[in-house]
């Protein structure tokens, strides 16, 4: 017996197969366009990442349309009902493909789908809809056309099909049964003891074929819901306890209370600056930044960075640093508290400060400096005044305090304001008053989308979203720099300075591995303070804080899992975020691991594999992973149990 469908079923199903259409569709988009990325998977890994990718959109499409699809199905005949659930359903459809489609573009900078980023990018609407609207708007037109024609023949196809036809009580109820066991098998894409999640798309051990399979919207609602319940527990406590303060204490640390086994006090400093002498401090956190385009790393010729290539050859310049995260945020909590952002731990701005961290604002400021927090973007852009307030900075400026000089040929504004006005103000701003200072500046004009300040910037020919628009961008922020130190060595306070330079991540356009993706630079300037030299050793953003803490000579407990970058340790590594993964960096090379496998790893073939005892690279990946999950379950365990900082 042929089974019949009512217009009510065949809508639902219609609407089902129109949902995974569109998620297939995305997905080819993102293959083709990212082409060099997807570049190691074989033929046969794509076609079966396709097929697997399929279970993955069943699941999140069903996981949000499942209950209106259910309730379109069931036998009340009234066209409202019907047109209300359509509606809704098409709702959800147009939050997804607005999803999906900034996924696309997402992925393009990145190399990783949304994931809880998402949430944080909601607290700068303001640019994200100036973005869409400046360089997508074009998509955002086709979206309210498409989507404006689609629902309104909806409508009338409901009006011109609706029947009331009436189904017989046996097969209404087979029907409403296939229905329910084919939305809860959906939901869980798997017949299997547990659902499916963002793990079972990496069960490769390849990041690319994992990335292929997801999409966008299965990412964000997985990592968003899962935070707080990622697995932190590798080893009894005992062993990775001890095992983390191998790689992170010194002897020449002095932990005074082992219930805070990370607050820890330097025995001997690398710099004798006498009792009474007080030096300053200036942290600049640079957009983007790129060692690849900048000419004193790279040697590329790109001549976009004179000033600060000077600066580097006068000051100790670090070449193997790398970021601990590749958004700003990462960068930003990093430098001030000395630690990787661990994953299902809340940011800076949305919970971690309610735990007991190292406010180095604070601190600073008991000392009797001042303690001064600016960045070029306005106020509230992503929270930062509320977190230089909560580390203890007493003062805070932005993008409003600044006033706009008369040197530029156009009247916007970067969303993320211009290096120029903040630099000149904090100048200004220190030179005030005759007391030392702890300064942090977090630049923004290389930002995208890059807005071109004047024709003497224009090197290459520009774009606002392109290499070109960048290296112009990083051009005028150089110069902007020329123009702070050409002031600041006229006052007193400069020959008592520390300046650190460095990155908050890397600009879009380098490659894919974690040494192009997370390699950052650092300097550290200081004429008559600290000898111009190069160090290879290996370094990040994490050792920002002890650095400053042993510069000064300062007796207080400092915290977090970075090191003095003056002193000589035997162990240096690098533990970082790369969207919902971690990556760790030592002498032997890297890996990436999602704390569940290991999804990729690159080893230094010119070390010897018997140095530190090891007797092939399957040693080195064993002692590299147990590395770095013993310190990420130690990290995480200290701040949840809020023995991160006394």
């Amino acid at each position: 017996m042929r089974l019949q469908l009512e217009f009510r079923n065949k809508f639902a199903l219609s609407q089902l197969i129109l949902f995974m259409a569109c998620f297939t569709l995305l997905r080819i988009v993102l293959y083709i366009s990212q082409t060099d990325y997807f570049s190691d998977l074989s033929l046969s890994q794509v076609l079966i990442a396709f097929i697997d990718g399929i279970r993955f959109d069943l699941s999140i499409i069903l996981t949000f349309t499942g209950l209106p699809l259910f309730l379109i199905n069931l036998p009340i005949k009234s066209k409202i009902w019907l047109k209300v659930w359509a509606i809704i359903v098409t709702m959800i459809f147009i939050a997804m493909l607005l999803i999906l489609v900034g996924d696309v573009f997402y992925f393009d900078v990145v190399d990783r789908h949304l994931g809880d980023d998402l949430l944080l990018a909601l607290d700068d609407t303001d640019f994200i809809w100036s973005f869409a609207i400046n360089q997508y708007w074009y998509v955002l037109i086709f979206f309210i056309l498409i989507f404006t024609f689609y629902i309104r023949n909806l409508l009338r196809k409901i009006n011109r099909n609706y029947d009331e036809q009436k189904t017989g009580f046996v097969k209404e109820i087979l029907i409403q049964i296939a229905i329910v066991l084919l939305i809860i098998i959906g939901i869980r894409g798997s017949f299997g003891d547990k659902p499916i999640n963002l793990i079972n798309a990496f069960g490769q051990g390849s990041s690319e074929y994992g990335n292929l399979t997801l999409n966008g919207v299965f990412s964000v609602y997985h990592v968003s819901r899962s935070a707080g319940k990622i697995k932190h527990n590798f080893y009894s406590k005992n062993d990775s306890y001890s095992h983390a303060l191998k790689l992170i204490v010194d002897s020449n640390d002095i932990v005074s209370d082992k219930k805070y086994p990370l607050m820890r006090k330097f025995e001997k400093f690398s710099i004798n600056s006498g009792n009474k002498r007080k030096f300053n401090i200036v942290v600049f956190l640079l957009e983007s930044w790129t060692p690849q385009y900048i000419d004193c790393y790279s040697n590329k010729g790109y001549a976009v960075t004179p000033n600060f290539d000077t600066i580097a050859q006068n000051g100790l310049k670090f070449t193997n640093a790398y970021a601990n995260g590749d958004r700003s945020i990462y960068g930003i909590t990093s430098t001030l508290l000395g630690i990787f952002q661990p994953l299902g731990i809340p940011y800076l701005g949305t919970g971690l400060e309610l735990y007991n961290i190292f406010r180095i604002g604070k601190i600073f400021d008991a000392m009797n400096y001042r303690t001064i927090f600016a960045q070029t973007s306005s106020s509230g852009s992503y929270r930062v005044d509320a977190i230089a307030k909560g580390l203890g900075f007493k003062e805070y400026y932005a993008q409003q305090d600044f006033p706009k000089a008369n040197i530029y040929e156009t009247d916007e504004t970067p969303h993320f304001g211009w290096d120029y006005e903040a630099l000149m103000y904090l100048e200004n701003k220190i030179s005030e008053q005759n007391k030392p200072f702890f300064a942090y500046l977090f630049t923004g004009t290389t930002h995208e989308e890059y807005v071109l300040p004047s024709k003497k910037f224009e090197k290459f020919p520009h774009k606002r979203n392109d290499l070109n628009g960048y290296l112009n961008t990083l051009l005028y922020s150089d110069w902007a720099f020329s123009q702070f130190f050409k002031e600041a060595k006229k006052k007193p306070w400069f020959k008592n300075t520390i300046f650190i330079f460095t990155a908050d991540h890397v600009c879009r356009y380098v490659g894919k591995t974690i040494q192009e993706k997370f390699h950052i630079p650092l300097v550290i300037y200081a004429p008559g303070i600290i000898q111009p030299a190069e160090s290879d050793i290996i370094a990040s953003q994490a050792d920002v804080p002890a650095t400053i803490f042993d510069i000064l000579n300062i007796k207080t407990e400092y915290t977090g899992t970075g090191k003095s970058l003056m002193q000589n340790y035997d162990n240096r590594f690098v533990i970082g975020r790369r969207g919902e993964t971690m990556f760790y960096v030592n002498k032997h090379g890297n890996i990436q691991h999602n704390l569940n496998v290991m999804l990729e790893h690159q080893i230094n073939t010119n070390m010897s594999k018997t140095e530190d005892g090891f007797n092939d690279e399957s040693q080195i990946l064993n002692s590299m992973k147990k590395d770095l999950l013993s310190v990420d379950q130690f990290l995480y365990s200290l701040i949840k149990g809020n023995k991160f900082y006394k």
